[in-house]
């Protein structure tokens, strides 16, 4: 819980100097179909989205995470290179599929420069090119995915879920 407020505040009081720089990253074209990453449309307020409609959509590498160990032998969830996570993010719950969204991108890339924690964080804006987000706001929040929190399943056992908030793996 103690993360999780700690997270709120980087959100509040660094979202407004969260660091971006050009990336090129090509957008795929069939994303859409893609597998979600949760069924629903996501339109409860959190943190970094506000009060938004969200649709989380993965690419087929996302669902084959490597399960592993760590030192005290507890299971351990890792996204495996070329991972990528697009969140649409919209206003109005009746612009979803009618108007181009806000995507915010998690792309696993554990050798670019611009990754944190093996992670780059991509802002697309409408009609504008892809900006990385290299400060903390993004990650700030992404690491309490790994404790218990409030969004989806509440992560049991704390589960290293390598900084996703949806159980992607059953």
């Amino acid at each position: 819980m103690k993360k999780l407020i700690i997270c709120m505040a980087v959100v509040f009081i660094g979202g407004c100097s969260q660091k971006k720089q050009e990336i090129f990253f090509a957008l795929p074209d069939d994303y859409k179909k893609w597998k979600k990453t949760v069924d629903k449309v996501l339109d409860y307020t959190v943190p970094g989205h506000g009060a938004t409609f969200r649709v989380i959509y993965a690419n087929d590498i996302a669902f084959k995470p490597a399960r592993e160990k760590d030192l005290q032998g507890r299971e351990r969830v890792v996204m495996k290179e070329g991972s990528i996570i697009i969140k649409e993010i919209y206003k109005r719950r009746e612009d979803i599929n009618r108007e181009i969204p806000l995507l915010t991108i998690m792309k696993k890339e554990s050798a670019n420069e611009l990754a944190i924690k093996n992670w780059l964080f991509i802002l697309k804006k409408p009609g504008q090119k892809a900006e990385a987000v290299t400060g903390r706001m993004c990650i700030g929040c992404h690491e309490s995915a790994n404790e218990a929190h409030p969004y989806f399943d509440n992560n049991p056992g704390n589960l290293f879920r390598d900084y996703l908030f949806a159980p992607i793996l059953k």
